[in-house]
């Protein structure tokens, strides 16, 4: 017999010198690599160690400029002190010494190191250059492979060498330049930076609020002592209350500086560890196709990497069927409770045990008033109580989501200054940031122009009301003869910019009560190319007149200031949050777990910001005013804690008479109403008029302004704390419209 065939035979010569080429070529491959990724980390090293000098310095120089100032005004508080009595020189003198460092902290610190951590931005491009030097230089090495590679198939003479396309597979584990933008180590970086960035702007914007507080108190106490001495206050407790208030504020920040600037320079740090991970492929992947064949290989590293991919798909299909499942069953179990919450309403009347509309009413009576709750911002850590007391924003500070506003602003101003006619009417509900939002419009354009401001007090009833307020205004002791003659004195002086605020104030719904109306709009209207008009109006009055009179065709532009979404009462929120710096943690309702992971605290943040913006109905100062009372000070741990908010119910304002439901539709509608005005407009007896606002103001749907010590007659506001929902319940009722 034959013997049989041997397919396996020894190599040959040639296939021995093939293989012998083969792995020096590759051998040189991997040297040149390996002295490439040396060099590549070494550059990166030198200029990762420049960049973390040049930071270092940044930060130290700006931490040595704080702790020079916190020395400088240390001095001078304990000068000040020294004075006995305090006087108001005193108060003056570090008054004027922290406005200074305001000014150098604005003019020079600030900028100086902006400048600085500008060169390091991601726009600059410091680690996606470092990134593409690694492609690059990877690049390059792969560019000396053999495009194709012939291998001997370890003595199978009856099949044919192997063809690897050995750079087209080197290459392939390559990211392309397009990757680049979107690598991990740019990502961190870019987000890093930000996150330094956003903590530097809130340090700045904390140390400005808390320097600046403390010199207007001190102002406040220099006008207190020009008074006669037997007024005069105890002056120490307000120049001590500043001290602590300045020089806390700056030891803070200055401790915070090296904090910010390790952050950044701590992940500096990591990235040549990272760079050398870039390398591996390119060591793993030529060996790695050369055991194999080309295309039997490639297809099973396909195949395996389908695999360890396809838990991912998976995961991912079966969360979002998950998710719609969750949102199906919480929706079903929505329908279910609020067909439990209506039979049992009606199991209640029916068996008689509903509870008296006037015990639900009462509820509005527990909660605290707006002064009360500034008392709780008093349990807050003294740096960072007055972050959280209510009322108009300065600047554009800590002013969120109005950039839309403020461009419209900034073309308004614009076209008044073309020449062509402009007037613009801020339109929202009590404390729904009208005044914070004119304010950051002077603070941005009143270097450019000059800016009046001025507000409508009380009520403009016909043309004499208006002349007076005009003479009051601009030309005190001298009344005006008539409409003509107040435009004519308008023109004759220098253009500028005229704020007016409570323009609400210029209507009463009584017989003949539009001519005041009119009798301002004929003096906006002949003046609105040489004077920018800005006036505010409160939302619900501003839909009435523009129902009865058309005011919209008065004022070219037309600015809301109610929020609209609950994301951006969360951001106003949260900004003044990140300025105090202190942590915060959301409680779970009673008998809920704690919360324990890091999804359950976000599901709690997330409840209690949609039950705010409910509650509020977009209004800032509702959100505020419930924010205070939901924040709790735990000196032990250092940390804010904040309760779920409790429910209101408003149903039972259904149930109050007409006559109170009316009048507080009436007092919406006009902004306010002083007892005289709810008395023409209802035509009864002023003291009828007296009982039935002050029943609404026991209920907290009113507030009082004005009174003995002031010189405004008492007028009776409605309180923005319940702006959503009682206009909501007014509307249904088509009270109000």
């Amino acid at each position: 017999m034959k013997k049989s065939r041997d397919h396996a035979a020894p190599p040959s010569t040639t296939e021995t010198a093939t293989r012998k080429e083969n792995s020096e070529m590759l051998a040189e491959f991997f040297r040149s690599l390996k002295e490439r990724e040396r060099q590549t980390t070494v550059d990166a090293a030198g200029r990762l160690a420049e960049a973390d000098a040049l930071l270092e310095k940044a930060f130290a120089e700006a931490a040595a400029e704080f702790d020079s100032g916190l020395k400088r005004l240390t001095a001078t508080f304990d000068l000040a002190s020294a004075d006995r009595p305090c006087s108001g020189a005193a108060l003056k003198k570090t008054a004027d010494e922290i406005d200074g460092f305001l000014v150098f902290l604005g003019k020079k610190m600030q900028p100086a190191l902006e400048r600085e951590l500008f060169q390091f931005a991601p726009k600059k491009k410091l680690v996606l250059s470092l990134v593409e030097n690694v492609l690059r230089a990877q690049q390059e090495a792969v560019a000396a492979l053999p495009a194709e590679l012939i291998q001997p198939r370890h003595g199978l003479r009856l099949l044919p060498p192997r063809k690897i396309p050995l750079r087209a597979l080197v290459t392939r584990v390559l990211p392309s330049v397009e990757d680049l933008s979107s690598h991990p180590l740019v990502r961190g970086y870019e987000e890093t930076y930000a996150a330094s960035a956003a903590a530097l702007a809130a340090l700045w914007r904390g140390v400005r609020f808390h320097l600046e507080t403390a010199a207007a108190e001190l102002e406040e106490g220099v006008s207190t002592s020009a008074v006669e001495p037997a007024e005069v206050e105890d002056l120490f407790p307000r120049l001590d209350g500043a001290r602590m208030l300045t020089l806390a504020a700056l030891d803070d920040a200055r401790k915070k500086l090296f904090t910010l600037g390790a952050a950044l320079r701590d992940f500096l740090r990591t990235i040549p560890s990272g760079m050398e991970e870039e390398w591996v492929l390119l060591h793993v992947a030529p060996a790695a196709e050369l055991e194999w064949a080309g295309f039997l290989r490639s297809r099973f590293l396909r195949f395996g990497r389908s695999l360890k991919r396809l838990p991912t798909r998976l995961s991912r299909r079966l969360q979002k069927l998950l998710a719609q499942e969750r949102r199906d069953w919480v929706q079903y179990v929505g329908g279910i409770r609020s067909r439990l919450v209506a039979l049992k309403g009606r199991l209640a009347a029916l068996l008689g045990w509903e509870t008296p509309p006037e015990q639900t009413l009462l509820q509005f009576t527990d909660l605290p008033s707006p002064a009360e709750v500034l008392l709780r911002a008093e349990k807050l850590p003294l740096l960072f109580r007055r972050l959280y007391t209510l009322g108009p924003l300065k600047n554009r500070e800590f002013l969120v989501a109005r950039e839309d506003e403020l461009t419209t602003f900034e073309g308004l101003y614009q076209r008044w200054a073309a020449g062509r006619a402009c007037s613009v009417a801020v339109i929202g509900p009590e404390g729904s940031g009208k005044t914070s939002l004119v304010n950051s419009f002077e603070s941005e354009f009143g270097f450019e122009a000059e800016v009046d401001r001025k507000i409508i007090a009380r009520r403009l009833r016909g043309e004499s009301d208006v002349l007076h307020l005009f003479a009051e205004w601009f030309r005190p002791g001298e009344p005006f003869g008539g409409l003509d003659e107040v435009v004519e004195f308008l023109h004759s002086r220098p253009g500028k910019i005229l704020i007016i605020e409570q323009g609400h104030n210029i209507f009463l719904r009584t017989i003949g009560g539009r001519r005041g109306v009119e009798a301002f709009l004929y003096v906006l209207m002949a003046t609105r190319r040489h004077l920018l008009w800005v006036v505010t109006f409160r939302k619900v009055a501003w839909q009435r007149l523009d129902y009865l009179l058309g005011m919209s065709r008065y004022f070219t532009h037309q600015v809301p200031t109610l929020f609209h979404s609950q994301e951006t009462i969360r951001a106003a929120i949260l900004l003044r949050q990140e300025t105090s710096g202190l942590p915060l943690a959301f409680l779970p309702r009673e008998g809920e777990p704690a919360a324990d992971s890091a999804e359950t605290k976000k599901s709690l943040e997330d409840r209690f910001f949609h039950e705010l913006f409910v509650a509020s109905g977009g209004n800032i100062e509702a959100a505020l005013f419930y924010w205070l009372l939901s924040l709790d000070y735990d000196a032990e741990e250092a940390i804010l804690k904040v309760s779920p908010l409790a429910k209101l119910s408003y149903g039972a304002l259904r149930a109050l008479d007409q006559k109170y439901l009316f009048a507080l539709a009436e007092v919406v509608s006009h902004g306010g109403l002083s007892p005289e005005e709810h008395g023409s407009i209802f035509r009864c007896t002023l003291l009828e008029s007296r009982l039935v606002l002050g029943y609404l103001a026991q209920l907290n749907l009113l507030m009082i302004q004005g009174g003995k010590n002031c010189e405004l007659p008492v007028s009776y506001t409605f309180n923005p704390i319940f702006f959503g929902p009682v206009t909501a319940t007014l509307q249904s009722m088509n009270i109000l419209y």
